[in-house]
């Protein structure tokens, strides 16, 4: 495992892990809170359905034109500003907690979404800028996945154990304040390198990418594979929320709880990719597929 925490040495890579992590516990905390907040006021499946509708397949669409035109920015100037716009946001779903206006809380976790699925790129982008150069491109990839990972098996829980507590409105202003601390962290980082594309529209850019995977067989299978399964394992997102408190009357901390279990298993899976670096992403793949399958059945 030594090589393997060897990227931890440079200080930029170390704080953008622990970006990454803060960052994932805040996700786990407002995502929560939200699935709570619609599900108990409205009672409604298809509701808490159109929330992560909002939250994950929109900001998809919206992500890549927004991410385009953050590259023309210094990394730092870029992410700080992510940040700072989504505590804003998150505070202003923490006051609809109390005022429920589901439209709004709609629309504001399509834009949350968005803004996080683009400081997520763009910080991931700058996080292999940095460990490039030392050819410790995997190494770093596994530890921020470890980072990823930890929160997602202990951001859930919390995110449970608050909202049963204190209830969504504090669970969301505590996610705006976990925003505001990455972007000072952020701010004051130094040595973050700046990511940035060529000058083209994002429409442009995307058509060079479909022609770069076009040429390639081997990473146009693998894409599209990715896209089937992501579909699938997707499928479970918007019920859990009713299967832990409806079916299984295990009320707002088991359904964190239900979460963290899968978070406590990615964490696992994190630590054996990063323990496994001599093994062929050729079987990685298909055997950790296989097991999320039969952990689905």
């Amino acid at each position: 495992m030594r090589p393997a925490l060897w990227p931890l040495h440079i200080s930029t890579f170390r704080r953008l892990t622990l970006v990454r992590l803060v960052d994932e516990l805040g996700d786990w905390l407002g995502e929560v809170a939200l699935a709570v907040l619609v599900f108990d006021r409205t009672g409604s499946p298809m509701a808490t359905a159109a929330l992560f509708l909002a939250m994950q397949f929109v900001p998809a669409l919206t992500t890549p034109p927004l991410v385009a035109r953050l590259e023309a920015f210094p990394s730092r100037i870029s992410l700080t500003a992510l940040n700072v716009v989504q505590a804003a946001v998150f505070a202003v779903l923490a006051l609809l907690s109390v005022h429920f206006w589901l439209p709004a809380i709609i629309v504001l976790a399509a834009v949350g979404g968005g803004l996080a699925i683009s400081g997520r790129a763009i910080s991931r982008a700058a996080a292999a800028a940095v460990v490039t150069p030392h050819g410790m491109l995997r190494e770093g990839n596994a530890l921020l996945n470890i980072g990823f990972t930890a929160g997602a098996a202990a951001g859930p829980a919390v995110a449970g154990l608050v909202v049963a507590g204190a209830g969504p409105r504090t669970a969301l202003f505590a996610d705006a304040v976990s925003f505001g601390l990455v972007a000072i962290l952020l701010a004051t980082t130094s040595g973050l390198p700046d990511v940035r594309g060529h000058v083209a529209s994002w429409l442009a850019r995307l058509g060079e990418g479909l022609a770069y995977v076009k040429e390639r067989p081997q990473l146009r299978l693998l894409l599209a594979a990715q896209t089937v399964a992501v579909v699938f394992f997707m499928i479970v997102i918007p019920i859990e929320v009713v299967f832990a408190k409806r079916t299984l009357d295990a009320g707002d901390a088991g359904y964190g709880y239900l979460l963290a279990s899968w978070g406590a298993g990615m964490l696992a899976g994190s630590f054996i990719f990063a323990a496994l670096r001599r093994v062929s992403l050729r079987w990685l793949l298909p055997i950790s597929t296989l097991a999320i399958g039969g952990a689905y059945l």
